[in-house]
């Protein structure tokens, strides 16, 4: 699973064969942390929809909900504080897989 999180592009967390709608990846911080853009890397452009959430007092909260067919995806949003990151994948054209699942405390 920490193959979408090792800082390498060459490799990549790959779903599970026989699941086909709602695929998912998370990344647990342990404690809370300060995020506002997470990238999503793909070896090719295979994840259509899907929804990206933060979890925040015991309750997964939607930060972004919809369909983005590039390789690397780009999300940035007012900072929010969470103990996990996770994307939801609603659709793709194959098995879906990620290289990396980025997240930053970018400064503005």
């Amino acid at each position: 699973m920490d193959f979408a999180n090792d800082d390498d592009f060459g490799s990549s967390w790959v779903s599970n064969s026989t699941i086909t709608k709602d695929a998912w990846y998370e990344i647990d911080f342990k404690k809370e942390e300060n995020f506002n853009a997470i990238v999503i890397a793909e070896e090719n452009p295979n994840i259509k929809s899907y929804r990206l959430e933060v979890y925040q007092n015991g309750v997964w909260k939607r930060l972004f909900e919809g369909e983005n067919r590039s390789k690397i995806k780009i999300h940035r949003f007012d900072r929010v504080k969470g103990t996990k990151a996770r994307i939801t994948i609603i659709s793709a054209d194959h098995q879906p897989s990620i290289s990396e699942f980025e997240v930053y405390n970018e400064q503005r």
